[in-house]
């Protein structure tokens, strides 16, 4: 009898610690769909101000910075490196850059802190100081080489102690923070519309010079050498006042080789191919008529 109670004791106590765990999972899973994972130590970057770094890149000047930043910025959404926020006027968004691999949680904080776990966590840091580079590395090329094509205005992704500017923003959850732009990596860009939206609300001939633009676009991005090692791109590419650019200048990379068309014509072909089957799926007529022009490139 003691053996039987002692069980359904033990079998209480499990129950409990994995309803409990059920539940904290639960109360993680509402913040995350609330905030979208977004936080201030989800953005605030590890590195401290170097005054050797290079400057921000831009084409605002100081006061046209501050000009801009006097709207607040509401939650726009997320991509694989950035929160982005759009501004009141819907003319710009400000991309926050992602740093949830530099910090964390008091679970990993206490695991690194053993000996054997030291190389792990260096390559965590590592990993995502190379990824900061990387991104900063390709936002370069695009300000050098695609700024039109991108609508890049700034890029800020070293801190610095001469801005001044601050940034009001309001996440997914309704909460509004003020943040000093010096201590953040930050971009500013124009803000266009998405490439499936655009298309949907154009007529026929309409569409067909779009995507005519949108081949130019992107045999002119590889005919410059430039390669995008990220393929989504019905989420890569908008329209801005008509035309279409480059949304997300995060993973480009120079590839010389690309500039030869022997070369781009597979390659672009590849990176078209979402856009190929979508139009299939919703204009079949357009889509035939599309891989004739793809075929022509």
């Amino acid at each position: 009898m003691d053996l039987l109670r002692n069980y359904i004791c033990l079998l209480k106590k499990r129950l409990l610690l994995i309803l409990f765990i059920l539940l904290a999972f639960g109360v993680y899973k509402l913040h995350i769909y609330r905030t979208d994972g977004f936080s201030l130590q989800e953005i605030t970057p590890q590195f401290k101000y170097r005054d050797d770094w290079t400057p921000p890149m831009q084409t605002l000047s100081q006061e046209q910075l501050k000009e801009i930043l006097k709207q607040p910025f509401s939650y726009l959404g997320k991509g694989a490196q950035v929160y982005a926020f759009v501004s009141t006027d819907q003319k710009y968004v400000l991309k926050l850059v992602k740093q949830k691999h530099l910090h964390f949680n008091s679970f990993e904080t206490a695991v690194y802190k053993l000996s054997f776990m030291e190389t792990f966590k260096n390559k965590r840091l590592t990993k995502q100081k190379n990824r900061v580079q990387r991104l900063l590395y390709s936002s370069s090329l695009a300000f050098q080489y695609l700024k039109e094509e991108t609508g890049l205005l700034y890029i800020h992704l070293l801190p610095t102690d001469h801005l001044n500017s601050f940034a009001s923003i309001t996440d997914k959850a309704g909460e509004s923070y003020l943040i000093d732009l010096d201590a953040f990596e930050f971009i500013i860009q124009l803000k266009g519309d998405s490439l499936i939206h655009t298309l949907s609300t154009m007529s026929l001939e309409e569409k067909k010079e779009a995507l005519k633009d949108l081949l130019v676009l992107l045999v002119n991005r590889s005919k410059k050498g430039i390669k995008e090692m990220d393929r989504r791109l019905l989420e890569n590419i908008g329209f801005l006042d008509g035309n279409p650019f480059f949304i997300d200048a995060g993973r480009f990379v120079l590839d010389k080789d690309v500039s030869n068309q022997k070369i781009y014509r597979p390659l672009l072909n590849e990176e078209l191919r979402p856009l190929k089957l979508w139009l299939k799926q919703t204009d079949p007529q357009t889509a035939i008529w599309f891989k004739e022009q793809v075929a022509q490139i």
